[in-house]
């Protein structure tokens, strides 16, 4: 289910997004970002794009050309389409995951990728992404996420 959308409007007029969820995860719960099943995973991460405040979806199991979750952004200044790449990884995310989203970014006429992951990345990993239209979130990031948008512990 989507988040409930609601907002306020700053003295210049500027909208920021306040989101309930309204999904699967129930505040309050952990989860075991380690062994939780790579496609449930992805659902996560698009129930935390919409607990952010953007509209988001899951790709089909198959056939998704390398992007597990979009996300539709409709900020005045950087709207468009957001690709996520979703690793549910033990080990460091290598370079040639951030090079295959970074193809996918401009395939897909996405104004960003994001590589989300439950563990991290190599200094290579970084030294690509630097001056691409992508962010590297790891599994840190990830976990503060969780805890702030759903309530939820990533363990």
């Amino acid at each position: 289910m989507p988040a409930q959308l609601r907002g306020t409007v700053d003295e210049a007029g500027r909208v920021s997004p306040i989101a309930t969820s309204t999904g699967a995860t129930p505040a309050g719960r952990g989860i075991d970002l380690a062994t939780i099943d790579p496609y449930e995973f992805e659902g996560l991460i698009t129930e935390l794009a919409q607990a952010m405040g953007y509209t988001a979806y899951r790709t089909p199991r198959s056939h998704d050309h390398g992007v597990d979750v979009y996300v539709e952004s409709r900020d005045t200044l950087a709207g468009g389409r957001i690709v996520i790449s979703a690793k549910r990884y033990r080990s460091t995310v290598g370079p040639d995951h951030v090079r295959a989203l970074d193809s996918v970014v401009g395939d897909q006429g996405a104004i960003k990728g994001i590589l989300v992951t439950t563990s991290g990345f190599g200094p290579e990993s970084y030294r690509i992404a630097r001056d691409k239209p992508l962010d590297l979130v790891d599994g840190q990031q990830l976990r503060q996420w969780l805890h702030q948008y759903l309530g939820v512990t990533g363990r």
